[in-house]
């Protein structure tokens, strides 16, 4: 009754997502024998079911069928066939999208030894040159409430996970200036697609993570990571199949680089809006935005709301100026073959003298010339 009612899931998985995926060349890393790492093993009938169109893999076929893959899709936890490494990393190097199935991806290098694979211990050699210093643990989801991140609409269905494993990633590769302490350039961005929530609201874990790369490396890929030890259960349960389809058809769109700030944190009474908007995708040439208003009174009461706006834009988006006063914040929605991928929030602030004069007034105290002496060194 189980596998009925699994298998019926799956169906509807994949008549949702099988089209997306219909053309992509998804390459799934698969090999008798390897060893899964820190998180429970996913089985090859799963990934079968909700990637048909995928290439699945051997170790020695891995470096001639990476040249030509869009994704490649590894499931085997934290662990990856060391001997491939060179050929893993420059996929990436390219721009390569990545999925990886549990654990602390790449922390777990695997070798032959003989008919046997073995696994070698904890090690960052090979995620430093991916920018990744180390996994930090965090909490498994036992007494946590589940969330989705409502910025990215994947509604990832809940799941389970013992223990999750979050990244110290650097999302800067160059400085700006050529000097100790200076400020990097925004190379990557780091979104969690789901959270796990304390009984105070606090997000303290995070099972699910989407890296884009946009520049000085690795351009144009997503890398996203299952980056926790998946609970036993996991594949078993009738949300797995759609969990799995719907990460590898967010990791085919590749990095994603949307903002929309105002070109000013302050603006006077009257003065017209200016929104600077940023947009590069690495698999879409068109799209379009919609931008609403709103005040901090009102909660996400819209004050107005443009109409769809084609991007790439070459000039900044300038509105009238809302009649309050106060702070404002700027809700952008991205939206591609009219289907809504991101939500963008920024704010910005329109000068209110009557609500600066209503606060507590700040006064100073006069230091006498007998007061400073007797601070002198």
């Amino acid at each position: 009754m189980k596998f009925r009612r699994w298998y019926c899931s799956l169906l509807a998985v994949l008549a949702l997502s099988g089209f997306a995926c219909a053309d992509s060349k998804i390459v799934v890393f698969h090999e008798p024998g390897f060893p899964t790492a820190d998180s429970a093993p996913i089985p090859d009938s799963l990934l079968r079911a909700v990637l048909p169109n995928a290439q699945f893999v051997s170790a020695a076929d891995l470096k001639a069928q990476l040249s030509s893959a869009q994704l490649l899709v590894l499931p085997y936890g934290s662990a990856f066939p060391e001997d491939d490494w060179a050929e893993i990393r420059g996929f990436l190097q390219r721009g390569g999208n990545l999925l990886v199935l549990g654990g602390r991806p790449f922390s777990r290098a695997a070798y032959r030894n003989g008919t046997i694979w073995k696994l070698r211990d904890y090690s960052v050699r090979y995620t430093q040159p991916l920018m990744i210093d180390q996994y930090q643990d965090t909490p498994g989801s036992d007494g946590l409430k589940f969330e989705s991140n409502p910025n990215i609409p994947l509604a990832i269905p809940q799941f389970s996970w013992k223990q999750g494993f979050s990244p110290i990633i650097h999302l800067s590769a160059v400085d700006l200036y050529n000097r100790g302490g200076s400020a990097g350039s925004l190379d990557s961005n780091l979104d969690p697609l789901a959270w796990g929530l304390s009984s105070d609201g606090r997000r303290i874990s995070a099972p699910v993570i989407q890296i884009d790369h946009y520049r000085n490396g690795f351009d144009g890929g997503r890398w996203i990571f299952v980056d926790a030890d998946l609970s036993a259960d996991f594949s078993g349960s009738t949300t797995a199949g759609e969990i799995v389809s719907k990460l590898a058809d967010q990791a085919l769109q590749g990095a994603e680089e949307f903002t929309v700030r105002p070109a000013l944190p302050l603006y006077l009474p009257g003065e017209p809006i200016e929104l600077a908007v940023q947009w590069h995708s690495a698999t879409h040439s068109r799209a379009d935005v919609l931008v609403a208003i709103g005040t901090e009174a009102e909660g996400e009461a819209f004050v107005f709301q443009t109409a769809l706006t084609p991007l790439p834009l070459s000039q900044p988006l300038i509105y009238p100026a809302p009649k309050e006063k106060g702070l404002h914040i700027v809700y952008a929605y991205l939206e591609i073959d009219g289907k809504r991928r991101r939500t963008y929030r920024s704010a910005f602030w329109i000068r209110d003298f009557d609500y600066l004069r209503s606060g507590l007034s700040l006064a100073s105290t006069k230091i006498t010339s007998s007061s400073t002496a007797s601070r002198s060194p």
